[in-house]
């Protein structure tokens, strides 16, 4: 290999890395939140908003306090506010964020006196609601003698109901329903019908 050819390939590899950064057409925002003392606050809510187009980022700090937000517009100004239940709210305007780089602001949140009034939560429910436990549908006389069937199947009605495929309903095993006539329990017990109904 000559010369030539070696620095051609050596120039090559060098500019390599110079195209992959020229890809890059974001930027990103980190940092880490702590109280007066210096304890990571985790569970703090970071909200970064671009003041020219009003778009909002958020993220919550996690372990160690550290908050990152990534795939962010270049450029800025961005407003950053740091808050937590019983915290004064941390603040900082005019950030500017560099295309391609992480730029770091740590937030320090000062502790506030706060007291709570008590919540007192009441309700009441009517004696209907307390009997039906689940999803049903009820058929009345009226409307059996008014539907047409040509299989005299219980399928033939089970249709009314949205949920209802054939016998199966919300997707489950026709084995999980539970069929009453007068209140009386009516259900293939013994399994031997493939539709879950006695006699098929």
């Amino acid at each position: 290999m000559n010369i030539k050819n070696l620095l051609f390939v050596i120039a090559l590899l060098l500019a390599i890395p110079i195209a992959s950064n020229a890809q890059v057409t974001t930027s990103s925002l980190t940092g880490y939140v702590k109280n007066e003392v210096g304890e990571a606050m985790v569970g703090s809510t970071v909200e970064l908003v671009h003041i020219p187009t009003g778009t909002t980022y958020r993220t919550v700090s996690r372990k160690g306090g550290r908050y990152d937000l990534v795939n962010l517009i270049p450029g800025g100004p961005y407003k950053l506010t740091i808050s937590n239940v019983g915290y004064t709210p941390f603040t900082e305007s005019a950030i500017n964020l560099p295309l391609g780089e992480n730029t770091r602001v740590d937030g320090d949140l000062a502790s506030t006196a706060t007291s709570l009034e008590g919540v007192v939560v009441s309700g009441t429910s009517s004696s209907p609601a307390r009997k039906k436990t689940g999803a049903g549908t009820n058929i009345s006389n009226q409307q059996i003698n008014a539907l047409p069937t040509l299989s005299r199947s219980i399928q033939d009605f089970t249709r009314l109901t949205p949920q209802a495929n054939g016998n199966s309903f919300a997707g489950a095993n026709n084995r999980f329903n539970n069929i009453t006539i007068d209140g009386a329990v009516n259900n293939d017990v013994f399994g031997l019908s493939g539709s879950g109904t006695p006699g098929g």
